[in-house]
């Protein structure tokens, strides 16, 4: 049985406020989309593992896995991938 955290783990705010043809458009999270930043990485990992233990602790994911997994082994004609 995987534990699920209460809450997802926190994400920083930090207010950016640009003017884009007279409109002022209010950006909190600017910062994350700076891919190669330590701190984007660190957010992406822990709302990653917070996301895995929520759906991991689902009991019908299993048995849509395995749907899943069978749909997608299918044969498809004129297809350059088969199984």
């Amino acid at each position: 049985m995987t534990l699920v955290p209460e809450s997802p783990p926190y994400t920083h705010v930090d207010v950016v406020t640009q003017i884009f043809h007279g409109v002022e458009v209010i950006d909190p999270y600017r910062w994350l989309e700076d891919q190669n930043s330590k701190r984007t990485r660190r957010w992406i990992v822990e709302q990653t593992g917070y996301a895995r233990a929520v759906l991991d602790s689902l009991p019908v994911r299993k048995p849509v896995r395995s749907r899943v997994v069978e749909l997608l082994a299918v044969k498809m004609i004129g297809s350059a991938i088969q199984n």
